[in-house]
């Protein structure tokens, strides 16, 4: 006798029984672990990770004009009318700034800006191109699908243009392209 969940028991009936009651042991089952990922909401996503990297995403890096320290009768600073006839009476350097200036995409502000908004359009992208729609349209699935996905990925820009139907009309025209056979 085999029941899910209970350990195997044999019995055999030869005899002739009316009613019999049999208790059977429960046994274990284990399973796999299961993975449940909830469908996320891009736009949330993407607002809430504005909300925690707003001073990131608000750095501006200095530019030529920040570097400038204007000086002058209008501008006063300590000396001003010291040398009156020297251009460095008018203008003069910030030296930090400068510096800024010059390794402004190297700080790691800059860096990390770069990788949000990175991630932040890679994000877009699989939002509006994603596997889900994509193989609906197609039937694709597995390794195909994400091959497909790997070849015709549109780029941020690119998608940006495109409403839904675009997407739609996108997504037919490579999959033909795609089953073609012999394409090299």
């Amino acid at each position: 006798m085999k029941k899910l969940g209970y350990e195997d028991y044999e019995i055999n009936l030869n005899n002739n029984f009316k009613d019999i009651t049999i208790y059977l042991k429960p046994s274990a089952i284990n399973l796999n672990d299961v993975l449940i990922l909830s469908k996320r909401d891009y736009l949330n996503d993407s607002l809430k990770m504005r909300k925690d990297y707003a001073n990131v995403f608000a750095f501006k890096a200095p530019t030529i004009k920040d570097m400038v320290v204007e000086k002058g009768w209008r501008y006063p600073t300590v000396g001003y009318n010291l040398v009156s006839n020297s251009t460095s009476s008018i203008v003069s350097f910030d030296i930090l700034k400068t510096i800024g200036l010059l390794t402004k995409n190297k700080s790691s502000i800059s860096k990390l800006q770069k990788v949000q908004l990175r991630d932040e359009e890679m994000n877009y992208v699989n939002h509006r191109f994603d596997a889900e729609k994509i193989a609906s349209i197609t039937k694709l699935e597995g390794d195909s699908l994400q091959n497909f996905i790997r070849i015709y990925r549109p780029s941020a820009t690119e998608i940006r243009k495109m409403n839904d139907y675009q997407i739609l009309m996108y997504i037919k025209k490579n999959y033909v392209e795609f089953i073609k056979p012999n394409k090299d």
